[in-house]
């Protein structure tokens, strides 16, 4: 009867649009560590290793007039590993002359 109960109670609320809750969005802790880490946490922490970060260029902006793809993966500029988007960010704001960026 309980099962039943939470069926019917758990369809009205999905038919009005309710939405669930967020593990990392809705609950204000304390700590820094969640019990479900964001993906960009989890990379900080070492729970997830990437090789590049993923690109997506603008239409019509310098980057898909250079034959950078949607998904493209960069993997280092001027063989500096890059592992987010912070790295590509300080080392494209150093560079004073032409990079060399390795896509995969």
């Amino acid at each position: 009867m309980n099962f039943f109960f939470a069926f019917v109670v758990f369809s009205g609320l999905f038919m009005i649009g309710v939405e669930p809750l967020g593990i990392n969005t809705k609950f204000p802790t304390q700590t820094e560590t969640k019990l479900i880490p964001s993906f960009q946490e989890a990379v900080r922490i070492g729970l997830v290793k990437t090789d590049g970060i993923v690109l997506s260029p603008l239409t019509g902006s310098i980057a898909q007039q250079s034959g950078i793809l949607e998904n493209d993966i960069l993997v280092s500029i001027d063989g500096k590993d890059i592992m987010s988007p912070e790295d590509m960010i300080t080392t494209v704001k150093k560079s004073t002359t032409s990079m060399d960026f390795t896509l995969r």
